[in-house]
């Protein structure tokens, strides 16, 4: 599975630590990439979008070809064990879940979704900086 990455920037301001955002942009572009993951039929684009929605800054991360039930989107930020397609290799799954945890660390909030034909979207909207 390839994964085409795209940006589209918008300058926006937010109150967040500078390593805690990096690293939990990471382990979600890191998910979403994943080999592993069950995938639609097509070639995976990968987009990272800042912008600001009503005067709140965010950032949307979306992927085309994940495919993700509405089970395995409601506990994906939870600790948890996973085995592989054969049933018999188990990992700790525990990146999503601290991603989660460092976002919330600096107040932000997080929301998955999937959309039809546009594949899982998750939405950061981080706390804004005071004043602006």
């Amino acid at each position: 599975h390839s994964c085409e990455l795209r940006f589209d920037a918008q300058p926006c301001i937010a109150l967040a630590s500078r390593e805690d955002l990096r690293s939990a942009l990471l382990n979600l572009m890191t998910f979403l990439c994943s080999p592993e993951r069950k995938r639609a039929a097509g070639h995976g684009v990968l987009t990272l979008r800042s912008t600001t929605e009503e005067g709140v800054p965010a950032v949307i991360l979306t992927e085309q070809t994940l495919v993700l039930s509405e089970e395995e989107r409601s506990r994906l930020f939870d600790p948890r064990v996973e085995l592989d397609s054969s049933g018999r290799t188990m990992r700790l799954n525990i990146a999503l879940s601290l991603t989660y945890q460092m976002l919330r660390r600096n107040d932000a909030e997080v929301s998955t979704t999937m959309e039809p034909d546009h594949g899982i979207r998750f939405r950061i909207l981080l706390k804004p900086l005071p004043g602006r």
